[in-house]
């Protein structure tokens, strides 16, 4: 098979699942360790005795038992859902605590919203041991706002909504019902935390008097989307680029290749390029909040880089799909949540579409050597390449997401396919002049610095204008629209069906003239 991870990780995926759906109790979960365990010996022993068939078979098997033992497995404690089955919308007053596990985002005009990993939880005066990720709102001022990766205790309702995108609980409160138990406990944490405030007052120099446009500047490069003005916010929803604030891999691969240009200046061999990279990788991914696509960016990003270290050719499935078995190992409950779907097909969306465009956007170039150009036609040629190649990471990423869009919010954006086409290369230059900034202050040149915030003052002017102008055509949006699930499903079988069909069409193409002699 030439892609054997993918394969590994549909079993492992759909294992999780499973495991998920089903949970059981210890004691099971103990008996299917030991099963995995039996299997393990057994298609090793297949092996030994030249049975690489069915030794294959039952790796594979192992694999999706892996899945459902690592979602069945309890981490640190049981469900919130296993001691509280309430019905939907039902409220009860709880007291819970746990670490801060995202930036909290908010300002004095609406509650703080934060996500807590939740460690124990009080009801009726009894304590429970639980490990749930659980979205608080805190009304009011904080005097000394909250920090992520800090450990605090909140003393207010809980309620079950089981509809919800975040997750299947809220929790609501006051900045009386809270309290910090304890500052980051986490080196790490606090010192990449740090980092991101200084970038943060790096790109706001020369645009104190606007802080909508610092604040977009901010939620593009760092990740702090709670800067991001409500009228801004909602151009962006209403276009379909809100993803563009998510840190991904759009950003992981400007930074990366800004790296990359800086250490092919040191002569740095490409086989050592991931030693040199990986680290600023993991460490922007984890200044900028850890969040799930950031964590699979970075993760496909080493991914890719370090296939020459191992003789291997790099390969992007196959970087994607560890990425995601990663992290469902990690967290198991990823594999559910609306983030980490959206994140991943939009990627596999733009993987299985854009080498096909890309490769009929050259057959219709002239990149023959030995073809006569007219002056300029390089140049021409070059352009309707790059042009081409935008039009089809937008349509892709369109085409891959909207059913989900449909399903989780509601909202049908076709302004969306036409809104990328503005937003993508304007986040590049915002996103690359910010990097220089950044650079440029780390060097000891403020009035460098200076400069390139002045030109993402104009970048982002660009930015936030088009979306505004695009926000307001008539029929760019619909909001409101109910689609089932069955529909989504039916969607993405006829989109993998096509994707497959265009891929072989393309082959048999390349056969073709490859017996025939034509000239591509």
């Amino acid at each position: 098979m030439r892609r054997p991870l993918v394969l590994l990780a549909l079993l492992f995926g759909t294992g999780t699942a499973i495991g998920l759906q089903y949970p059981v109790a210890t004691v099971s979960d103990w008996a299917l360790l030991g099963g995995l365990a039996s299997l393990w010996g057994l298609a090793v022993v297949l092996a030994m005795l030249r049975r690489g068939r069915l030794a294959q078979m039952l790796v594979l098997g192992l694999v999706c038992l892996l899945g459902v033992f690592s979602g069945r497995l309890p981490r640190g404690g049981t469900s919130l859902a296993a001691l509280l089955p309430l019905a939907p919308d039902a409220r009860v007053s709880a007291t819970v605590s746990g670490v801060l596990s995202e930036v909290p985002e908010g300002d004095g005009a609406s509650p703080l919203r934060m996500l807590l990993q939740v460690r124990e939880v009080e009801v009726s005066g009894r304590r429970y041991e639980v490990q749930e990720s659980v979205p608080v709102l805190v009304y009011g001022t904080y005097r000394w706002p909250p920090r992520q990766w800090e450990h605090w205790s909140f003393s207010g309702t809980l309620q079950y909504t089981p509809e919800a995108y975040r997750g299947e609980w809220l929790f609501v409160t006051g900045v009386r019902g809270s309290r910090r138990i304890s500052p980051p406990s986490a080196t790490l944490a606090v010192w990449s935390e740090q980092l991101r405030r200084a970038a943060a007052e790096t790109l706001r120099v020369g645009m104190a008097e606007r802080p909508d446009r610092y604040g977009v500047l901010h939620a593009l490069l760092l990740g702090y989307r709670a800067r991001l003005p409500p009228d801004v916010q909602q151009a962006f929803r209403r276009t379909g680029t809100m993803h563009v604030f998510a840190i991904s891999g759009l950003h992981v691969g400007i930074i990366c290749a800004v790296l990359v240009f800086a250490i092919n200046l040191l002569r740095v061999p490409r086989t050592c390029r991931v030693l040199a990279l990986a680290p600023v990788i993991l460490l922007y991914a984890f200044m900028t909040g850890a969040r799930a696509s950031a964590v699979r960016a970075g993760i496909m990003a080493i991914t890719y880089l370090a296939a020459p270290l191992f003789g291997r050719r790099s390969d992007s499935w196959s970087a994607l799909v560890l990425a995601a078995m990663l992290i469902v190992a990690w967290r198991p409950d990823q594999l559910v949540d609306p983030g980490f779907i959206f994140s991943f097909t939009a990627v596999a969306g733009i993987l299985a579409f854009v080498p096909l465009a890309d490769r009929w956007l050259q057959h219709h170039l002239p990149l023959d050597p030995f073809r006569e150009r007219e002056k300029g036609a390089g140049v021409w040629a070059a352009v309707f390449l790059w042009v081409g190649r935008l039009v089809a990471v937008s349509v892709a990423a369109w085409v891959s997401t909207t059913p989900l869009s449909l399903y989780y919010f509601g909202r049908f954006a076709p302004v969306a396919l036409f809104a990328n086409l503005l937003v993508l290369p304007l986040a590049f230059l915002i996103v690359v002049t910010g990097c220089l900034a950044l650079v440029a202050a780390a060097t000891g040149g403020m009035a460098l610095a200076l400069v390139f915030n002045q030109a993402n003052f104009a970048y982002v002017g660009l930015l936030t204008g088009g979306m505004g102008w695009l926000e307001r055509l008539p029929w760019g949006y619909v909001e409101n629209v109910q689609v089932g699930l069955p529909l989504v499903v039916l969607w993405y079988v006829v989109l993998v069906m096509v994707a497959v069909g265009l891929r072989r069409s393309a082959a048999l193409g390349e056969t073709d003239a490859g017996v025939f002699g034509v000239g591509v």
